[in-house]
């Protein structure tokens, strides 16, 4: 490209080779350029003898290496947005003009380069660098990826926002390069060399020269011809050295349009330390003397905090942009804090992003024995943002909204939208808008004439009529963008972007018709072992022994079978350790330690009060502890139980001893069958946690209790609803239990006890 990103310099080293021996005197190879289309971009097709190419030396002060060359005049350039394609057609003909052979391969104009203040741009435009590590696999074939599969992960990731993707840790088929050329994704080819058993001894033992360089030559010689390969990586954990240095040096010479990467140049001296602590954030050695330029082109770690990469972007003597080459670990229920990261990365300019571990569970389907039904094999490898059958997980809807190139601003009646992509304008997307009071949709329009150019933003007024509807509760205004146009990736109407705005705070009631009524003045009925409270509506008795709720009934209907019990306790995640953690940094073996996993809940005092509001109270005091440990929590439940049937549950807890947190601080009950519709105000469609909820919306949502469990391969926390005005679980009659926060709670329903899913 030239110096403004307009025109382009088409250049080709052709190589010949045959299998016998050929006269080749008044051959000529010819080259011709087309579009997709198959229109002729050139006035004159480019030419050359092939007795040029087979005699073609190299002197002992510059190469003569032989090119076909043209002058291309304003091309379509080749980015992840606008993945613009050219097809070359090489013809080798013979001294009386007959075709001997043709090939053809498409091609893009591209120029990469980190440019003004070490960013990363592609064409002269800024890029960030929205990636995802992936491993070849395959839920039926293994490591043999059917094309289908390769077509089905580049369209999962363009759909939700992925622009990179790292062939973590070797080279791809080569069909998957053509897809990513074709549907716009960035690539980092990644040599297969890896010696994380051996550190960097292999790579400081010259023995091992030629073979880690034959790995890295055989990757760049096979895909150099790919415009969506953007970085060349030498490798993954094989440590700092002198091998490394010099494949590095062979990768820059041989091809200068790229970046070469190699995360563990930013170790000291092969250090395994990556990334966890600033100590071992080195900046990177040069490739052989201080006067020279480093080896690798990016300073790369692995799993660093947030503040790990801001140490990084701030550090003083190093000017390179900053990679996470692996971040965001992706293991079963995941990507807490999220947003945080990309925080940083909009806010620090040497943050170019990076790549997620990683895109696909490495698991298996199975069928059972016994049932016959399908299951997923294999614990270790599921590290996957999709599910090996290439359903997605709820983490990675976080990714889509985080990523989206449109953003949207709200304030006094008029909405701000600006266009973050580099090529399209906003004239490419339909937009529209809602207004929802507590979930129920009271009003909708279109928004039309939406233009900005890249970089600019669109201004236009939306009349909610809320100033003077008198509306109470919470109102939310939600503003979408979707496709005009069928792409490759994705149909007409696709949603691309998306945001919520709060125009009033308020309470939101649960949409049900209460059954309770007020039944009258509340009786008690003491007996040796229970107390019961009741009236014409209601019967809640309390087993004075447990200092728990042993029945519930309500209109007649017995609702409840267990509890609510304080519950202080959850199934680990993958990400915490499991219920088996192995190292002590895991936050499951603290928890385990403390004895959180097996708490004996012991009554120490049961107290009624009859309250002069008509209510009636039960507080009960009690100590759990695991049974041999020091550390323990006592705690103090209050119920409020009002005529109307209504019980306010309030408790006040403290932990003494060696607990340093609590995995969860709630409530566990057990309700009667029948009882399967699931129905919150809040956060969802999907799971949601206080540090995983930006990809969510805020509204009112139903489903079955089945549909909330997200079916992980190894067993675990799931299905939390976050910032919930109300939850409820009704029968198919709409009748049930609905629980109320205060002013929020956080809330899951599923068929499994807690119990059931630390089974392994």
């Amino acid at each position: 490209m030239d110096k403004d990103y307009k025109d382009a310099k088409l250049r080709i080293r052709p190589v010949i080779s045959s299998k016998k021996t050929v006269d080749v005197s008044d051959w000529m190879l010819e080259a011709r350029l087309y579009t997709k289309e198959g229109t002729p971009v050139l006035g004159v097709n480019m030419s050359m003898p092939v007795k040029t190419i087979t005699t073609e030396k190299y002197q002992q002060n510059f190469s003569l290496a032989k090119y076909l060359e043209a002058n291309v005049k304003a091309p379509l350039l080749w980015s992840s947005e606008t993945p613009n394609l050219y097809i070359i057609v090489l013809t080798l003909k013979d001294h009386k003009g007959n075709v001997v052979e043709a090939r053809s391969s498409r091609i893009g104009f591209r120029k990469v380069e980190f440019k003004n203040n070490h960013e990363l741009c592609v064409n002269g435009k800024r890029e960030y660098i929205y990636g995802v590590n992936r491993h070849d696999h395959d839920a039926w074939e293994g490591k043999t990826v059917p094309y289908e599969r390769m077509v089905q992960d580049v369209t999962l990731m363009k759909r939700f926002g992925f622009n990179s993707v790292r062939t973590s840790h070797y080279p791809a088929d080569p069909a998957f390069y053509d897809l990513c050329d074709e549907y716009g994704i960035y690539v980092m080819d990644e040599a297969n060399v890896e010696t994380c058993g051996a550190d960097a001894e292999l790579s400081n033992n010259e023995w091992w020269l030629f073979a880690q360089m034959e790995r890295v030559a055989g990757m760049v010689k096979r895909d150099k011809n790919h415009p969506s390969i953007i970085f060349w990586s030498l490798g993954n954990e094989s440590g700092v050295g002198a091998n490394n240095a010099a494949r590095a040096s062979w990768v820059k010479d041989y091809d200068p349009t790229r970046l070469v990467h190699f995360e563990a140049y930013m170790h000291n001296g092969g250090s395994r330390q990556y990334g966890y602590g600033i100590d071992f954030m080195k900046t990177n050695r040069p490739a052989v003397n201080p006067p020279e330029p480093p080896a690798v082109d990016v300073v790369s770690t692995m799993y660093p905090s947030v503040e790990g990469i801001i140490k990084l972007a701030t550090q003083e003597g190093e000017t390179r942009p900053v990679l996470m080459c692996e971040y965001a670990h992706a293991k079963g229920n995941a990507l807490g804090n999220h947003q945080e990261y990309w925080n940083a990365v909009k806010k620090y300019p040497r943050l170019i992003g990076g790549y997620i571990w990683d895109w696909v569970d490495q698991s298996v389907i199975r069928k059972d024995s016994v049932t016959g039904k399908e299951y997923f094999s294999s614990l270790n490898g599921t590290n996957g943002l999709v599910f090996v059958d290439r359903k997605i997980k709820p983490a990675i809807n976080e990714c889509k909204k985080i990523y989206q190139h449109i953003r949207f601003d709200y304030s006094n009646g008029e909405l701000t939208i600006r266009n973050e992509y580099n090529y399209l304008p906003l004239s490419a997307f339909r937009f529209s808008w809602k207004l929802m009071a507590g979930g129920e949709l009271i009003k909708k329009g279109e928004l039309t004439d939406i233009e900005a150019f890249p970089g600019t933003s669109a201004r236009v007024k939306i009349d909610t009529g809320t100033s003077d509807s008198g509306q109470k509760g919470e109102l939310i205004l939600e503003i979408n963008a979707y496709l005009k146009k069928d792409v490759i990736w994705a149909p007409k109407g696709f949603e691309i972007a998306w945001e919520q705005f709060t125009l009033q705070e308020g309470k939101v009631n649960p949409p049900v018709e209460e059954k309770t009524g007020n039944g009258g003045k509340l009786t008690v009925q003491k007996k040796a072992n229970e107390i019961g409270i009741y009236n014409d509506r209601i019967n809640i008795v309390f087993n004075k022994k447990a200092g728990l709720i042993q029945s519930w009934i309500v209109g007649g209907k017995e609702f409840l079978e267990k509890g609510p019990q304080i519950n202080l306790w959850r199934a680990p995640t993958h990400n915490d350790g499991g219920y088996r953690p192995k190292t002590e940094n895991e936050i499951s073996r603290q928890w385990v330690e403390a004895g959180l996993d097996s708490l004996q809940h012991k009554l120490k005092s049961f107290k009624l009060v009859e309250e002069k509001n008509g209510t009636v109270s039960v507080a009960t005091t009690f100590v759990a502890q695991k049974t041999g440990n020091k550390s323990y929590v006592e705690y103090t439940t209050k119920y409020i139980v009002d005529p109307s049937g209504k019980v306010q549950i309030d408790t006040d807890l403290k932990p003494f001893g060696n607990i340093i947190s609590f995995p969860r601080i709630g409530y566990t009950m057990t309700v009667k069958s029948g009882n399967d519709t699931f129905s919150w105000y809040g956060y969802g469609p999907y799971d949601t946690y206080n540090d995983r909820h930006s990809g969510a919306r805020l509204g009112r949502f139903s489903g079955t209790v089945d549909e909330q469990f997200t079916h992980h391969a190894y067993p675990q926390e799931n299905g939390n609803k976050y910032r919930c005005s109300w939850v409820s679980l009704t029968d198919n009659e709409g009748i049930g239990l609905v629980a109320e926060g205060m002013p929020f709670i956080e809330s899951s329903a599923m068929h499994y006890s807690l119990e059931t899913c630390l089974k392994q």
